[in-house]
């Protein structure tokens, strides 16, 4: 397990830990999970497919204390996945009815995710509430596979199916960051939420032994349902 996945786990254990043992009012420990829906920033120099949508899921544990009236700050420790997918047709050369290859490809990655914001709670009517918050996010990636399909009409071709690691040495860092933020509402002890999650860290890599440059970041929108103790 690397250096950076302990940090992490130990400072997302810290937080969660001290929650669970502080009984005083400031200090609410919550849980949450939902849709993802990722779509990768890339940049190259060469021609890539239009890359589109690719759903997900997040769920974790939050911790948050409140600093002033409305005022809070949070943090917790979630796992998410993120990525996106790819898909093209390419029409082979001759003939009058000539084969076509469609290509399908989909990068899932895996995170264990540390957000540090910054919130305030708005009081709308009773005990329902809007919430605004703002921040960061570490991420480490922890699992993950890019899948790449064939499949070529009128047995032209044979039909494949590919599978790598997206965190081998020629795939995509594990390490992320970038900003968080966004609102939801507050009725009572259940709170639904919706985050976007811009990576500020590129994590692609250019291809070996070519000219050609490749950059990757995140982009993440959750959608997600919780539940505070």
């Amino acid at each position: 397990m690397s250096i950076l996945l302990k940090q992490l786990l130990l400072i997302g254990c810290i937080i969660i830990s001290t929650t669970l043992l502080a009984q005083t009012h400031p200090w609410r420990l919550g849980v949450n999970a939902g849709l993802n829906l990722s779509r990768g920033h890339e940049k190259a120099d060469y021609i890539l497919a239009a890359g589109s949508v690719k759903p997900g899921f997040q769920a974790g544990a939050t911790a948050s204390y409140t600093v002033w009236k409305g005022l809070y700050v949070e943090s917790g420790m979630s796992i998410t996945t993120k990525g996106i997918k790819h898909a093209k047709a390419d029409t082979w050369i001759g003939g009058t009815n000539p084969p076509i290859t469609f290509t399908n490809s989909s990068l899932n990655l895996l995170y264990l995710q540390l957000p540090v914001r910054l919130g305030y709670d708005i009081t709308i009517y009773r005990e329902l509430s809007a919430t605004v918050h703002a921040g960061a996010y570490l991420a480490y990636g922890i699992a993950g596979k890019h899948t790449v399909k064939t499949t070529t009409t009128r047995n032209a071709m044979e039909d494949t199916r590919i599978k790598t690691n997206s965190f081998s040495s020629d795939g995509y860092k594990r390490f992320d960051n970038g900003l968080s933020f966004g609102g939801g509402l507050r009725y009572k002890k259940y709170t639904l939420s919706v985050v976007y999650e811009p990576g500020l860290q590129n994590i692609g890599r250019s291809p070996a032994n070519t000219t050609n440059t490749y950059e990757y970041y995140n982009r993440n929108l959750g959608i997600m349902a919780g539940y505070l103790f």
